[in-house]
């Protein structure tokens, strides 16, 4: 048998022995838990009955309804505790049927000594009320002794009962211990004795064989156990050994050839890797050629599209301004050589070579502000927007010819922008002030709200009006340069374009909704997102 199926036998006899002893320690408390519990209702019964003694004595003394119902509440009691009460043997069955027939003829009597003791009151008999006071008394003395007596030898029954019981289980425990320490001794000189004899001649052959006598051969005494098994594979060993022994002078001609190849594979090795080396190095160089080549591109595309916009804009926008305000400007020069003066008519002439020239210096501000904006001439720093709404409310609260109103409450919140973040707004609303119609009143609605990320912080600015408002294929590219709306409001598609390029680089965000959600003929909603700080 292998030692290891030895060693799990003795671990399962021995747990099995422990839950043997452990079942019977449980199983003995809780019966001795019970029995306990029965021995104290048992002595409970016993000074209720002389509890009853006392109560009936002074009934019949004082005869009234307090002490009779003290009376009543104590039975009830007793006889609460004698119904709980459960017995083991037919001598506590015999003590208990007694104690339950005293109990009844204990309540029989004193009903029999109540009734009398109230007829005597009514025909005013007392002249033997003494003397059967006395009877009374002696017949349910007679009961509750009685009821004692039975509860005092039942409690002595329960008592040694309980002992027996823990004298038993401690027998029993003993026992267990003492078989098992017998099965560990007759475990030990089996298996053990063998064990470690076949151990002792391992080690000697060990010894032997250490010396340098490969021919000897360790015994093996029982072939079934690990250390047999072991045994025999030591020999095995041994026996191989021997053949390598034998054929050393081959082995040490195989290595000194695998030494020369192994050495020979190195310096391939560290040639390849001088080689490896130097090819990452000139990839390296060649990749940081590349991405320089990458963002010279780059800025190069970029340099191209604001050339593109700046030659735009010089080339065809502003000098058609020039040409139209040159145009009205000779009309009015023409006027005033042929008649020497002009008249008021005239001077609209005037007013909308003013306009024209306004819309030129506005254009070329825009794209002042673009630039500065892409080569970031201005430096971030903390903003105030409720003072920047509240210029931009005042500022267009008062249009000339206008009735406009703008609602506003004012909310303290700090952004991290440039002096630029003024521009967003006053695009955003001078847009709805110059796309609605001049003729209605124009509302205009600004609410802060915060905004709270997982780990960013923004300040969100909704501005609403009840303008014409934005169609739904049109929500996509306001923003894009060069692009206008419907309205017949002039204007070179700058605005919005300078706003998105702002917020963008101030790492916010912006788009446009309808204001009454479905239909964008109630005015737009533009919402603005800016990265909020501490003041």
């Amino acid at each position: 048998m292998k030692i290891r199926t030895q060693l799990i036998l003795s671990i399962i006899l021995f747990i099995l022995a422990l839950i043997v002893i452990t079942t019977s320690v449980i199983l003995t408390d809780q019966q001795v838990d019970r029995l306990s519990k029965q021995e104290e209702l048992v002595n409970s019964i016993q000074l209720g009955a002389g509890e009853l003694g006392y109560l009936s004595n002074d009934y019949l003394l004082h005869p009234e309804s307090p002490q009779l119902n003290r009376w009543n509440s104590k039975y009830a009691a007793l006889s609460d505790d004698i119904m709980n009460i459960s017995v083991d043997t037919p001598e506590q069955q015999v003590l208990l049927d007694s104690i339950r027939a005293n109990q009844q003829r204990l309540k029989e009597v004193f009903n029999d000594v109540a009734s009398t003791i109230r007829s005597a009151h009514q025909n005013d008999n007392t002249a033997d009320d003494l003397a059967y006071a006395r009877i009374s008394w002696s017949r349910i003395e007679v009961q509750t002794q009685a009821i004692a007596y039975d509860t005092s030898r039942l409690s002595h029954m329960i008592g040694d009962e309980k002992n027996q019981v823990k004298q038993t289980n401690t027998l029993l425990i003993f026992t267990m211990l003492g078989a098992f320490i017998v099965f560990l001794l007759i475990d030990y000189l089996l298996i053990f004795g063998n064990t470690v004899r076949s151990i002792a001649d391992l080690q000697a052959g060990t010894r032997i064989i250490g010396s340098g006598n490969l021919d000897h051969v360790i015994p093996v005494k029982n072939p079934d156990d690990e250390i047999g098994d072991l045994t025999s594979s030591f020999n095995r060993m041994v026996t191989r050994l021997k053949a390598v022994t034998a054929s050393k002078m081959d082995l040490e001609n195989e290595i000194s050839r695998r030494m020369q190849t192994e050495k020979a594979l190195q310096e391939k090795k560290e040639t390849l890797e001088a080689q490896s080396r130097e090819l990452s190095s000139k990839n390296e160089e060649l990749l940081r050629q590349i991405e320089e080549r990458k963002r010279a591109e780059a800025g190069l595309a970029e340099a191209r599209a604001q050339a593109e916009l700046y030659l735009d804009l010089m080339g065809h926008d502003i000098n058609n301004m020039n040409q139209v305000s040159m145009g009205y400007l000779e009309i009015a020069l023409d006027t005033l050589k042929e008649e020497g003066r002009i008249e008021k008519e005239d001077a609209e002439l005037l007013e909308k070579s003013l306009m024209s020239i306004q819309d030129s210096t506005r254009l070329i501000d825009n794209v002042r502000k673009i630039r500065s904006a892409r080569s970031m001439e201005f430096q971030f720093q903390p903003i105030d927007l409720r003072e920047i709404l509240e210029s931009v409310k005042e500022q267009f609260s008062r249009v000339n010819g206008r009735r406009i109103t703008i609602n506003y409450t004012p909310t303290e919140s700090h952004v991290l922008a440039t002096e630029l973040v003024k521009d967003v707004f006053i695009n955003i609303v001078g847009n709805a002030v110059k796309h609605s119609d001049a003729v209605k009143p124009l509302e205009i609605d600004i609410t802060q709200t915060h905004v709270y990320g997982i780990d960013e912080r923004y300040h969100k600015v909704i501005i609403e009006d009840n303008g014409p408002g934005i169609p739904d294929e049109m929500k996509t590219r306001v923003f894009n340069r060069f692009e206008r709306g419907n309205t017949r409001a002039k204007g070179k598609g700058l605005g919005l374009y300078l706003v998105k390029t702002l917020v963008r680089d101030f790492h916010g965000r912006i788009w446009v909704e309808d204001r009454v959600p479905g239909d964008h003929t109630k005015g737009a909603k533009f919402v603005v997102m800016l990265p909020a700080i501490e003041k």
